[in-house]
């Protein structure tokens, strides 16, 4: 049955980004395509890029205050698992890297493998409460121009808020969360709440930081750091096409929070046509008047600019690591 779901995900994200891949391959005139790539300042790229690799270390500074109440791990070891996670992003669909960087944190520094999950998760939870400020204060900003994305950012944030704060009940209150869960899951199967339990007591022990204010406060801070690191990404990037030099100031935080929606989607390796699309539709909302070929050769540009720095070090990294492609595929027992 777990092959078969992993089976299931992997055709589903593939067919996710052929799906994607075809649409923009019929809508895209490719000598005008070609034509805008060929009048980018490219100079613009080496601080977007600089950006780009100044985010990742923050998530590792953010993901060792996260860990602080389990273990307090340097930042470097923790920046190289970092990096590997996202080569393996770029290499596996549906996202399969967040699971192998826990695989890898459980196995070199001999933690559960359900506390290094939780761990991942946390740092993704909040990931996601800065997107949904982000979001939010676009709603509020520009309204006219999002009333989709309040309509979407709204309900995710509902549901997020709904998850994160059963998860910190678990945490402080295991006796109230398990009625919860007795309650919903126990006239299926006893035996399956029983598990279910039993595997949220070793996931739940990566949320130690809720423990401590300030480690919490601090891995706030570094999401909040990482964001604005790959919004200033966005903006240089800007500066290097003529037609969005001139986009007004927001534009980087929609392409932020759209785009990071966009990918959320499970897709083939490195994201491929999920994030054209996402970077597509936004480019839409925020200038109407822009291309096809002009949204499309941006899209490009940023897919390389943020995934290129991750492929070449993550596989550095893994080399040194002496990990291959079936120590990669052995992360997938973290999720069952």
């Amino acid at each position: 049955m777990a092959k078969f779901s992993r089976k299931a995900r992997i055709l589903v994200g593939l067919a996710v980004s052929l799906v994607s891949a075809v649409v923009l391959a019929f809508i895209i005139d490719w000598r005008e395509f070609a034509a805008s790539l060929a009048r980018v300042n490219y100079v613009y790229l080496i601080p977007a890029t600089a950006c780009i690799l100044g985010s990742y270390y923050c998530r590792a500074l953010q993901w060792r205050y996260v860990l602080g109440n389990v273990r307090r791990l340097p930042s470097y070891p923790l920046f190289r698992i970092t990096m590997i996670g996202f080569f393996a992003n770029a290499i596996l669909p549906a996202r399969l890297g967040e699971v192998v960087r826990a695989y890898i944190l459980a196995r070199k520094n001999h933690l559960s493998k359900g506390t290094a999950f939780g761990s991942v998760i946390v740092t993704r939870l909040l990931d996601g409460a800065i997107l949904f400020l982000i979001l939010g204060g676009l709603a509020i900003l520009i309204p006219a121009k999002i009333a989709g994305v309040k309509a979407g950012g709204t309900t995710g944030f509902l549901i997020y808020f709904a998850l994160v704060s059963f998860f910190v009940l678990f945490y402080f209150n295991r006796e109230a969360a398990t009625s919860i869960l007795k309650f919903l899951f126990a006239r299926f199967s006893k035996r399956l709440t029983v598990k279910i339990v039993r595997s949220l007591d070793k996931f739940i022990r990566g949320f130690s930081c809720f423990r401590s204010p300030a480690d919490l406060g601090k891995a706030f801070l570094y999401s909040g750091a990482i964001w604005l690191l790959v919004a200033l990404s966005y903006y240089f990037v800007n500066l290097g096409f003529k037609f969005t030099a001139a986009l007004p100031l927001y534009a980087p935080l929609m392409l932020v929070a759209i785009v990071s929606l966009a990918i959320s989607i499970p897709s083939s390796p490195g994201f491929i046509g999920t994030m054209e699309l996402g970077i597509i539709a936004a480019l839409h909302l925020i200038e109407p008047d822009l291309t096809r070929n002009e949204a499309l050769s941006y899209a490009i540009v940023v897919h390389v600019v943020q995934v290129l720095p991750a492929i070449i070090i993550g596989l550095f990294y893994s080399w040194t690591e002496h990990l291959t492609i079936a120590d990669f595929t052995k992360a997938e027992e973290i999720k069952t």
